[in-house]
């Protein structure tokens, strides 16, 4: 189910901080799902009315053992836009998460080597908050 603001309840535990939680929530998904490795990200993946994933919702919080855990689950998650244009990197740096941040400027994930190679803000911009 989800709320009026397109919300599930991975999005509002993943936004207060809840690991335990948000655990047990992926780890049911993964059941009700069937165990599939290609549907086991369908949950996670949700987005809400403003395009928010969970790993949005999460380093708002922040609480990085949250965004870790979500983004073990799946990386892919560092991908997603939100309406707004902003990308959970983004919002990593914003927030303060600068561990994370450096983990995933340097991970080999294709939404990291993406932003190595932008030239513009967004490189700049990160390293430069980063320092």
């Amino acid at each position: 189910m989800r709320n009026s603001k397109g919300d599930t309840a991975l999005h509002i535990a993943a936004r207060a901080g809840h690991f335990s939680v948000v655990k047990i929530l992926v780890e049911k998904s993964r059941d009700v799902q069937g165990g599939r490795k290609e549907t086991n990200n369908i949950l996670i993946r949700i987005q809400n009315k403003g395009k928010n994933t969970v790993l949005h919702e999460a380093l708002r919080c922040p609480r990085s053992d949250v965004v870790k855990m979500l983004t073990e689950k799946d990386p892919e998650l560092w991908c997603f836009v939100n309406e707004a244009g902003e990308s959970p990197l983004y919002l990593a740096v914003k927030g303060g998460l600068t561990e994370i941040a450096r983990e995933v400027l340097q991970s080999s994930h294709t939404c990291s080597r993406r932003a190595k190679r932008l030239d513009g803000i967004t490189r700049r911009n990160y390293l430069g908050r980063l320092q």
